[in-house]
């Protein structure tokens, strides 16, 4: 199920990602669904792509991520489901090797793969870390995945009787779907594999990126952190939460850094590190966010050697 609203320029690419596995339409259903999108005529692009094996669905109205996201659960037939991004792809086997994994592993509710990372022009620029350096259940995971996130949509396959025992996405916009994969681990076992199987796309239109500029990506997950908590046994939610807070408060002081070397925009920037050190605060990241607004005030020209002096003090290069 392939969620779509104004990213006509990648649809072409996630789908043919998918059709050239070979699946047929006996075994797998290809569906389009089109929030409303007004950047282009997305069902002729999907007919045109698609050549009759694709399917199209389109909102009467822009709906929203979350309510998008639950039509594609509930247009669903198979047993296993897969939403996949209009702007992401997946790799060469990533379908066959899913499920082989379901039959090899048939108590499992999920599954999913190490992914990797590219930007708008389909440049690949990092993988995944990895959860695992075997495939198979994972240990742990309820805490494990409420403590840190590892994974995004395009990686993840779901059994269709978890979305129906559990329900769908709900909560926030930004970090919904951290919610439902440890909701799903609370009831079910979820299984891993290592290999980088699916493509993960990072470009200024998408939601996560909207949202990295006004600050709601860490206000969201705020509450999602909270609700994560509630979904572990009561003596592991506080040990839980405080590493979430921490990972993300790290994470999104990076992208503070990356966010000024693009685009200049002071208030951007410091409405993301105000809202990062609300999340969580220790002394190393008050010296970071001291660094960052530092090399906000310098010429332009010194960023260059500041960009190259910032990795070498904070990540060791």
């Amino acid at each position: 199920m392939v969620p779509v609203f104004n990213c006509t320029e990648y649809i072409q690419e996630a789908l043919e990602s998918v059709l050239q596995q070979g699946w047929s339409a006996e075994d797998m259903q290809i569906e389009v669904i089109d929030d409303f999108s007004t950047d282009a005529d997305v069902e002729g692009l999907v007919q045109r792509v698609g050549g009759g094996r694709v399917a199209y669905y389109r909102q009467q109205a822009n709906v929203g991520s979350l309510w998008n996201f639950q039509t594609c659960i509930q247009r669903a037939r198979g047993h296993y489901v897969h939403i996949l991004h209009g702007d992401d792809k997946v790799h060469p086997g990533f379908y066959d090797t899913m499920m082989g994994i379901f039959e090899t592993y048939p108590e499992a509710g999920a599954a999913f793969c190490a992914f990797d990372m590219m930007g708008p022009t389909s440049e690949f620029f990092a993988t995944s870390g990895k959860m695992e350096p075997e495939r198979g259940i994972i240990k742990n995971a309820l805490y494990r995945m409420g403590s840190k996130p590892w994974l995004q949509y395009a990686c993840m396959v779901v059994k269709r009787e978890a979305y129906e025992q559990l329900g769908s996405f709900y909560l926030a916009t930004y970090g919904e779907d951290w919610e439902m994969w440890v909701r799903i681990a609370k009831n079910y076992p979820i299984v891993y594999t290592p290999e980088a199987l699916a493509v993960y796309r990072v470009h200024p239109s998408s939601i996560t990126r909207r949202s990295y500029m006004t600050g709601e990506n860490i206000r969201d997950l705020a509450k999602v952190i909270k609700r994560i908590a509630e979904h572990l046994p009561k003596e592991q939610q506080k040990q839980a939460a405080t590493e979430a807070r921490k990972y993300w408060a790290y994470t999104s002081l990076n992208i503070c850094y990356s966010l000024w070397y693009r685009t200049h925009d002071k208030n951007v920037v410091m409405t993301q590190m105000n809202e990062a050190l609300k999340l969580y605060r220790d002394p190393f990241l008050t010296c970071k966010s001291y660094f960052i607004r530092m090399i906000m005030m310098m010429p332009k020209t010194w960023l260059p050697a500041m960009r190259g002096a910032y990795r070498k003090v904070w990540f060791g290069e």
